[in-house]
């Protein structure tokens, strides 16, 4: 059996508001930003974190907390944090409720695998904006090592002449949780709307592109143009599974780096 991953990795945590009548958008990210963020960095050995909206209002896990781990292992230091804040409903409205109450969190647990900062890692840090995330599961036809010759031998020098491109890191999943999961590990109880919840895997591999540029500004066609090639093509026709999204930082806390 292979020994368990000691390297670094990621947190990537997606949520939405579930019980809009309880918990208001404000209140929610007050809580993370003046409570939840404040204690993971005074609690456990996490030195930055940031918080990420997604670009498109109709999403459906509009909010995004990325949490850099030098070691995979600090993951089970959260287990120091609150599970109740005296500002959150629970589904009852009442104050003095947790996060999984009137919102849904999932959890992501990832291994990175890959930094490529084409202008070094120093000259990139403080200045994302925007990131754009992708992942893929791939079929038997496309080896996993011809998957990552893709990315190192063509897609990230191709992603790296694009306006405003900064970084890329890439991850491997190790495990995740549903907010009904997350509600059993906590000793909150169990809901029948936590779970009677479609329980979607993620995909197996994971993108964090940076730019230093406002979606707005981001050249799609030239984007675009970096997954038309016959290579990008053939991992694209062999993803049994892929994920996109684009976010902008709303805020980071901590020293600000992220594998820097």
């Amino acid at each position: 059996m292979a020994a368990p991953s000691t390297g670094p990795g990621i947190l990537w945590v997606t949520s939405k508001i579930v019980q809009p009548e309880h918990l208001s958008e404000s209140t929610y990210l007050s809580w993370y930003d003046n409570e939840h963020i404040p204690e993971i960095l005074s609690v456990t050995p996490v030195t930055s974190l940031f918080r990420f909206r997604h670009v498109d209002p109709n999403a459906d896990r509009p909010y995004l907390v990325t949490c850099p781990l030098q070691s995979i292992t600090d993951a089970s230091e959260f287990r120091k944090t609150s599970v109740k804040s005296a500002i959150l409903p629970d589904e009852n409205g009442v104050k003095g409720g947790s996060p999984h109450d009137c919102a849904d969190l999932e959890l992501r647990l990832y291994e990175l695998v890959q930094k490529y900062e084409p202008n070094g890692a120093e000259a990139t840090l403080g200045k994302t904006r925007t990131i754009v995330t992708g992942g893929f599961d791939l079929n038997d036809e496309v080896p996993e090592q011809e998957f990552h010759d893709w990315y190192d031998k063509e897609h990230l020098e191709k992603l790296s002449k694009l306006p405003g491109y900064l970084r890329t890191t890439r991850y491997k999943l190790l495990s995740y949780r549903t907010n009904a999961d997350t509600r059993g590990v906590k000793g909150l109880p169990s809901r029948p709307q936590d779970e009677a919840a479609e329980r979607k895997q993620p995909t197996k591999f994971h993108a964090v592109h940076e730019f230093s540029i406002d979606v707005e500004e981001m050249d799609n066609k030239a984007a675009m143009e970096t997954i038309g090639t016959d290579w990008a093509k053939r991992i694209f026709a062999n993803a049994t599974k892929s994920e996109y999204g684009v976010y902008k930082l709303e805020k980071s806390f901590g020293d600000g780096k992220y594998f820097h």
